[in-house]
């Protein structure tokens, strides 16, 4: 990892520790607007959510759109838009931060917290022409058929 990609993560996983703990972002979207290159961040993003989309399924897929989707949006303020893409990126990075085999149940909390956040974050900027913008990418990906990932079991 190179010290510039370095730089950016730790900003990001700063941003989400502090909108996490309700503080006030500060010094960092001055900082973020001042220099780092985050059509960069966004573009190694989207190589990544293209990369897992196949693996992770149809419906996994769908939330992560509508996050990607979000940030890249104008709906939301630019601090909502980066704690997004700090939660993204903490969700979709290789390995884990506070993984289970070594934490037990705290790895799977963080996780759950950060999707929590994100799912409540979603709520103010959904709307119909963004949701036809991820059900139209995940028809190229995906194709036409309505596939669910959970597994029913039979009766």
């Amino acid at each position: 990892m190179n010290k510039n990609k370095f730089s950016t993560f730790t900003i990001l996983f700063t941003i989400l520790a502090l909108a996490l703990m309700g503080k006030p972002l500060g010094n960092f979207v001055k900082k973020i607007k001042d220099g780092e290159d985050w059509k960069a961040v966004l573009k190694e993003t989207w190589d990544q959510i293209v990369i897992c989309a196949k693996k992770a399924g149809r419906d996994a897929t769908r939330e992560v759109l509508k996050v990607f989707y979000a940030i890249t949006g104008d709906t939301l303020p630019i601090e909502d838009r980066l704690i997004l893409l700090a939660a993204l990126t903490y969700i979709i990075i290789p390995g884990d931060l506070i993984p289970v085999r070594k934490f037990g149940i705290l790895g799977i909390v963080d996780d759950a917290a950060i999707l929590a956040y994100i799912e409540n974050k979603l709520k103010k900027c959904m709307t119909p022409d963004l949701n036809d913008k991820v059900e139209s990418t995940l028809t190229k990906w995906f194709g036409n058929e309505i596939v669910t990932d959970t597994i029913i079991p039979e009766a």
